[in-house]
């Protein structure tokens, strides 16, 4: 129950205000208003009275009172003058006249007037042709006296006066109403706490059934809002050997929770709070809870760390109200009496680096195997690695917690470009986890990065960002991330969304005109005219011997103007497999030069190869000159469908006799086609080195590109997985890390001189 005396002190603070300043405003402005009224008053009567004193000079000096009764006539046109006279200069009436109408049948007897004169003087004129050296004051000949009712001045000032007093009152009574809503609202948010309180000091506890993980889940995402928009961080960790199901007071510790994170994202101006939750001591099924709320505050001075350090001890005593913020003692004391009542202790913690930690512990119920959780098969991604990146630490710690408890080998990753290229302990991440705060969601590196590995081979890329607007997680997606999170986030959340990237394959580049399958059976290309432009050695004679044994006849070429010459002189080809980068004339400008030339009835197709991973809305899939585009390393089913498909679709006019048949693996790579491959590599590798020497020691980055590139295209079929690896990480050096490119460089070239000295003894 609340004292009244609270209700009172609740409302005399809201309205005692208020009222101070409508009475202000109400005084002031009839003074100003009256003041503005008597000025005009005066400032007519005075005027009229210098009006009529001068019209009468003329009639009182020639003693014409027909005149002068005229003029007396026409002031009575003002509607407030009550009577005019007119006297001598020895102020004996001359002529005297009262209004004939009354001003108003509501006029009172005795109603007050104001009476106004002005002296009529003689103005001669001089005519004496003499200087006058004396100064002459005319004389003075009579006076005007006009007397004017005060009738309406008065109605006027009631009229203001009832007018700011509507006004006041009703400003007052608004101020009032919102004043008893908002007193009501606080008083018994109050009342239902020291309710809950006294219940439970009485010994009702109300236990019940609850998981305390997702307690604190809930609370974190309803605090999110705020302290996002104060650009801070927030966290939490979960503690494995912590049990989550237990028997308690859910509301009194979700309170105390909001209570607790709510002072630190009040007081905290930017960094991180972190709740960290923890098994303090367990006997049989009795287990005591410590959780800790810390935050980052800039904001602590001596006198507030002197404070804080005794705030929960000091509640309920005297020395409260010391503390400039009523909100923070009223909210410590409510945590503080909620713990007490769960028989519980709080407490403070300040260090030098200015994080403050509030913490508290209660006793609970559990019959959880609270035993520390290793890394098992049994765990759902024992298998899976993961690459996280996060700059801020706390956060970071935070969730790789989360990860690892799901099994996931974890690497951190502190530099947002090395996300998803190789590392030591393995060749590729299964899934790459980029953490941002709201500033980083709308970075250009950000943009950059995900859009580059938007397709990345082997790695889903995750974003979770401090943020939970559609918009912004709707920019991330469309940039290149395969699923996004909101920070803070339930455990059940982060395990849907991998459920739902591990359940999806990888979103590779689809042809514009049909879909991605890979059909059971092929249609043999017997008599196929096949052009293909390739300048890399190893990959044309796969291809080749792919067409050869599919029934095909290939062509090849090794640049672009030679395919443009081929088409130009032999216009026998059925479809065209071009190479995107190629020396002298790259693929899509010989793809463009082939439509400007091919004759308009007739479109060969035109496949595009790239070692490049492809984006669904990248530059190549809006070209109209490629009919498809495939990423090396091709497999073999996967090019046979697409020769199948654009040979069918685009010359149906043609003689080939097609037979369909079921793949039995006679288009793969058996034993000798490999070691061909290899031996190819191996013979081409020494001018390889060579050219790349060169190149890394004049610093030439577009030799480096462009021999780098070729020489993971070619190994692609070849069987040096070493080479490959550390090649694949030196083209990741070469383009997002330049502090690790020379050693990377080295090992590679150490690897090739390894190669050439062991295979060509």
């Amino acid at each position: 129950m609340i004292s009244p005396t609270i209700n009172f002190r609740i409302l005399l603070l809201a309205v005692l205000p208020a009222t101070i300043i409508s009475i202000v405003f109400f005084s002031y402005f009839i003074k100003q208003q009256i003041d503005d009224i008597e000025a005009n008053i005066a400032d007519k009567g005075n005027a009229l009275a210098r009006h009529l004193a001068s019209a009468s000079e003329y009639g009182l000096s020639s003693g014409n009172m027909v005149i002068l009764s005229s003029l007396i006539e026409s002031a009575f046109t003002k509607n407030d003058v009550v009577s005019i006279t007119i006297t001598n200069n020895q102020g004996d009436p001359l002529i005297q006249k009262p209004r004939n109408k009354p001003l108003s049948t509501s006029t009172p007897k005795g109603a007050h007037k104001r009476i106004f004169n002005q002296p009529i003087i003689q103005r001669t004129v001089d005519l004496n042709d003499f200087e006058n050296t004396g100064a002459n004051t005319p004389p003075m000949i009579g006076w005007i006296i006009v007397e004017v009712s005060n009738e309406t001045a008065r109605q006027k000032k009631q009229d203001a006066i009832l007018h700011t007093l509507s006004i006041t009152l009703l400003t007052l009574v608004s101020s009032i109403f919102l004043t008893l809503r908002i007193s009501r609202y606080i008083t018994e948010s109050i009342s239902s706490l020291s309710n809950t309180v006294s219940e439970i000091e009485n010994g009702n506890l109300n236990d019940v059934h609850f998981n305390l993980k997702e307690c604190i889940e809930d609370i974190l995402i309803y605090s999110a809002l705020s302290a996002h928009e104060k650009g801070i961080e927030i966290s939490a960790l979960y503690y494995d050997d912590t049990p989550k199901e237990l028997f308690g007071t859910m509301d009194c510790i979700r309170q105390v929770l909001i209570n607790l994170i709510g002072n630190a994202i009040k007081f905290s101006d930017a960094g991180t709070i972190m709740i960290r939750t923890m098994l303090e001591s367990q006997k049989n099924e009795m287990v005591q809870i410590k959780i800790s709320i810390t935050d980052q505050r800039t904001r602590i001075s001596e006198k507030d760390k002197t404070v804080l350090s005794s705030a929960f001890s000091q509640m309920g005593d005297s020395n409260t109200h010391q503390y400039d913020d009523i909100g923070l003692e009223l909210n410590l004391a409510i945590s503080k009496s909620l713990t007490e009542a769960m028989h519980g202790k709080t407490g403070v913690e300040i260090d030098e680096d200015k994080s403050t930690t509030f913490w508290f512990t209660f006793p609970c119920q559990s019959k959880d195997a609270s035993k520390l959780i290793g890394k098992s098969a049994d765990l759902p991604y024992a298998n899976k690695s993961i690459t996280l990146y996060d700059a801020n630490e706390l956060t970071r710690i935070s969730l790789t917690h989360a990860l690892q408890h799901l099994g996931f080998d974890v690497t951190e990753c502190l530099n947002i470009e090395n996300l998803c290229a190789p590392s030591e302990t393995f060749s590729m991440p299964d899934i790459c986890v980029l953490s941002i705060n709201s500033h980083e969601a709308t970075e250009a590196a950000t943009q950059e990065f995900l859009e580059k590995h938007r397709n990345y081979a082997h790695s889903k890329i995750l974003v979770i960002v401090s943020k939970s607007d559609p918009l912004t997680l709707k920019t991330l997606r469309n940039w290149g991330a395969d699923a996004c999170l909101s920070k803070p986030f339930r455990q059940t959340d982060l395990e849907e969304k991998l459920v739902t990237i591990f359940r999806s394959p990888k979103n590779f580049y689809k042809p514009k005109t049909r879909a991605m399958h890979q059909p059971k059976t092929f249609t043999r290309l017997d008599g196929l005219n096949i052009l293909i432009a390739e300048d890399n050695a190893i990959n044309a004679t796969l291809i080749e011997t792919i067409l050869c044994n599919s029934g095909a006849i290939p062509h090849i070429v090794d640049n672009g103007k030679k395919a443009v010459t081929a088409f130009n002189r032999e216009d026998k080809f059925d479809l065209i497999l071009m190479d995107i980068h190629m020396p002298e004339m790259n693929g899509v400008d010989t793809a463009r030069k082939i439509r400007e030339i091919e004759p308009p009835s007739t479109r060969i197709a035109i496949i595009g190869l790239t070692a490049a991973s492809q984006n669904r809305n990248g530059p190549l899939s809006q070209n109209p000159d490629f009919d498809e585009i495939l990423e090396k390393p091709i497999a073999i089913n996967i090019l046979l469908s697409a020769i199948t498909y654009w040979t069918q679709t685009h010359k149906p006019s043609r003689s080939h006799q097609y037979t369909n048949h079921k793949s039995t693996g006679d288009f793969g790579i058996d034993k000798n086609l490999s070691l061909t491959l290899n031996d190819m590599l191996l013979h081409e590798l020494p001018e390889t080195k060579k050219k790349l020497q060169t190149a890394f020691d004049s610093t030439n980055l577009d030799i480096l590109h462009h021999e780098i590139h070729r020489l993971l295209g070619g190994m692609a079929y070849c069987n040096f997985p070493e080479l490959y690896q550390l090649t694949r990480q030196y083209q990741v050096s070469l383009k997002t890390d330049k502090n690790t490119m020379s050693e990377n460089f080295q090992k590679m070239i150490a690897e090739m001189e390894y190669l050439l000295t062991t295979r060509n003894p």
